[in-house]
């Protein structure tokens, strides 16, 4: 069992860097509907990550950025054991509910940038939809790399515009709905490899893509009345263009969106 390295801030007393503070702020409030959005536990998406990352029955896991445990909740049964790292405490509250019968799931509370976790300890690393939302990413993947087995695998899965037709449109929406962002953090799967290139090799990729209606995308609890509005303008005012390199189209006076993923399934470099 690991010693939990406290959060500063709020928990620890000490002073968050204001990434960190408003990313957990954030998803301390987006807990409660965040298992509502329609990508969370989608079979499809279950299935791709289970194969991509393909784990063995004595490996150990680390799930960076647990949010509900849905990455947990796909591979405890595969492997050794799971860590289940998170930085929002009540994101971690309905992770432990999900994975209540589990009894090799560890929950730990803490930045993902200063886990405080063994060198060296993990066979495989997963961060699905978090990494984004670091303070600092390439910090991120430092730690991920101290962490990580010499010969271990790390997975990463980012939410992506498909292509950079797609990347202005899909930038600007992100930057309303997701508050704590890292700014630049708008990759294309191409960029996406490029970003990690310094530190990992690419053994294996895939993608997913999901239709998912606006309204489920922006049902998170975090957006105000006025933020919502903006989306709106934005779909309203962009091009067939734009609009078509997404995915995005109106159906019934209602907006659709094709949601795309690009999954890393990398290497530390030697």
């Amino acid at each position: 069992v690991f010693i939990q390295k406290p959060l500063k801030g709020i928990i620890g007393g000490f002073c968050f860097m204001d990434n960190a503070e408003k990313s957990r702020r954030i998803f301390n409030t987006r807990s409660q509907k965040y298992d509502d959005l329609k990508w969370v536990f989608n079979d499809q998406f279950r299935e791709i990550i289970v194969n991509l990352v393909n784990p063995r029955s004595t490996d150990i896991m680390l799930d960076l950025g647990t949010g509900s445990g849905a990455i947990a909740d796909f591979f405890y049964s595969r492997v050794l054991k799971v860590v289940a790292v998170d930085i929002s405490e009540a994101m971690l509250e309905k992770a432990r509910a999900l994975l209540s019968d589990a009894n090799n799931v560890e929950f730990i509370l803490s930045d993902g940038e200063l886990t405080g976790l063994p060198d060296e300890h993990f066979d495989h690393i997963v961060c699905r939809n978090a990494l984004h939302h670091f303070t600092d990413p390439v910090n991120g993947l430092k730690e991920i790399r101290r962490m990580l087995k010499p010969d271990g695998f790390f997975t990463l899965i980012e939410p992506v515009p498909p292509n950079l037709i797609a990347k202005p449109l899909w930038s600007s929406l992100f930057m309303i709905r997701d508050k704590g962002r890292y700014p630049e953090f708008y990759y294309t799967p191409e960029e996406l490899i490029d970003f990690v290139k310094s530190d990992f090799e690419l053994i294996a990729s895939d993608s997913n893509q999901i239709e998912i209606p606006m309204s489920n995308w922006s049902n998170i609890d975090s957006l105000t009345d006025s933020e919502i509005d903006k989306i709106h303008e934005l779909l309203k005012n962009s091009s067939d263009d734009e609009r078509d390199a997404l995915g995005i189209y109106s159906q019934n006076e209602h907006w659709q969106m094709t949601h795309s993923w690009s999954l890393l399934k990398l290497k530390k470099l030697k």
